[in-house]
């Protein structure tokens, strides 16, 4: 039985003034899957209450984003309007530094 699906799961977060309320690390440049680095106090991601640190993202608006530049990652971020979907793997906390 495959239980990686149980650790998925989607939100949809709406921009403030500030943005989305989350920052990311990662991509394929740094052969990094994309994780959420931090999360503003007060920001939208904060708010939901769903995303911590750590989390790996799987989509960004419905694009697969396992393997993608980090660049493209936050190009789909802005390009999502007012309003952004994540599909994200639950992490355990811990953000992998850059190497390079």
């Amino acid at each position: 039985m495959n239980n990686n699906k149980s650790s998925l799961f989607q939100v949809e977060l709406k921009r403030s003034s500030a943005g989305f309320g989350f920052g990311i690390r990662g991509g394929k440049e740094y052969n990094l899957p994309l994780y959420v680095l931090r999360i503003a106090d007060d920001g939208p991601a904060a708010m939901c209450g769903e995303i911590q640190v750590g989390d790996m993202l799987i989509e960004i608006n419905d694009v697969n984003v396992t393997d993608i530049p980090h660049s493209k990652a936050i190009s789909l971020i802005k390009d999502g309007g007012h309003q952004v979907r994540l599909l994200v793997k639950k992490g355990d906390g811990n953000v992998p530094e850059l190497s390079g």
